[in-house]
């Protein structure tokens, strides 16, 4: 298991990335004090970074008290689980109250958001350092290796979809310290077009609604949290000035487009109805997670736990349901989670 190190990185420095890598060479490396526009995000020995901060609270996660409940083990669906710094990807039964260990696991390196496409093909972003990946397509059931893109840009972290199976590889960092971008591929890998925003700096997860808009989380060279909206997935794309969050988690959008959205500095999961110009339904958290994606029937939310587990909620509501942990650890920080069969747009 590769050791990680939590760094500040002023990210309005054109060496940003170069500070990470020459701390990240270092496990127990601590960057200097930090400007007040400065974000701490966490580093693999490769240089790959993830929106994981110093003094993340891993002890309040779910695995710290989990809960099983007793009875059948249903085995209808999949969930994988990505991990920063622990075993890439992991592959559990949908239902697992009874904590199971992982049926399958694919490679990847330094991994934060994963997706599952309609065809239930998993999509793995890999950060290699340097602010720069890859993205892997793996089939069903951590099946062959398929299509596979190379970024351009920066260190790919997170992926979505449209109805006309284009692909949507966000960038968490552009190369050398630049803002994060979102790129768009045709079902052939063909770069079609990139996403810009004024706001973008540390983009953290995309989602895509039933009318193929698209969805950035990011913060900004101020850390302050943003959701961008680009309508049909092209630019230019318009803040949703009424989403305000600490820290914002990767967004998911509802048969409904009601977007769902994490905010793990306050421990919440917050709904907010179409057009999203009102306050949310909030609800506390068992732990601390990013990445919450429905189940195909989209009664549960599986949220990939940093603390070591996946914790499941019922949807709509919140409430905690119960988490599993097994082959998961604090350490290797549980990033992203994916379900196969996926909720559809």
């Amino acid at each position: 298991m590769s050791k990680v190190s939590a760094v500040s990185v002023n990210v309005a420095a054109v060496a940003a990335l170069a500070l990470v890598a020459a701390c990240a060479s270092s496990p127990s490396a601590i960057a200097p004090a930090a400007a007040p526009n400065a974000r701490q995000v966490t580093v693999a020995p490769n240089g790959a970074v993830s929106p994981i901060f110093a003094g993340a609270n891993l002890a309040r996660a779910g695995v710290q008290s989990l809960k099983l409940a007793a009875g059948p083990q249903a085995t209808a669906g999949y969930v994988f689980v990505s991990q920063f710094s622990g075993p890439p990807v992991q592959e559990y039964h949908l239902v697992n109250k009874k904590n199971g260990p992982p049926v399958c696991s694919l490679p990847g390196e330094s991994v934060n958001g994963i997706a599952s496409d309609r065809a239930g093909n998993l999509w793995v972003p890999s950060g290699t350092g340097g602010g720069q990946g890859y993205t892997q397509e793996y089939a069903p059931n951590c099946g062959a290796a398929m299509l596979k893109i190379t970024d351009p840009n920066g260190q790919p972290a997170d992926v979505g979809f449209d109805s006309k199976h284009d692909v949507y590889i966000l960038s968490i960092f552009g190369a050398s310290g630049q803002p994060g971008s979102v790129n768009v591929y045709d079902s052939h890998a063909t770069l079609l077009r990139s996403l810009t925003d004024p706001s973008f700096s540390e983009l953290i997860g995309i989602a895509t609604d039933s009318h193929d808009n698209v969805f950035v989380s990011n913060r900004d060279s101020q850390g302050q949290a943003t959701v961008v909206e680009f309508p049909h997935g092209k630019m230019p794309g318009t803040t949703l000035s009424a989403i305000s969050l600490g820290l914002p988690g990767a967004p998911q959008l509802d048969r409904a487009n009601n977007l769902i959205i994490t905010d793990w500095q306050a421990y919440t999961l917050n709904v907010y109805a179409p057009p999203y110009t009102q306050a949310p339904a909030v609800t506390p958290m068992h732990g601390l997670s990013l990445w919450c994606p429905l189940d195909r029937k989209e009664d549960r939310l599986y949220c990939a736990d940093l603390g070591g587990s996946v914790d499941v909620y019922k949807y709509p509501g919140g409430t905690y349901l119960y988490s599993f942990s097994n082959g998961l650890s604090p350490s290797g920080f549980a990033t992203g989670s994916a379900i196969n069969p996926a909720a559809p747009l």
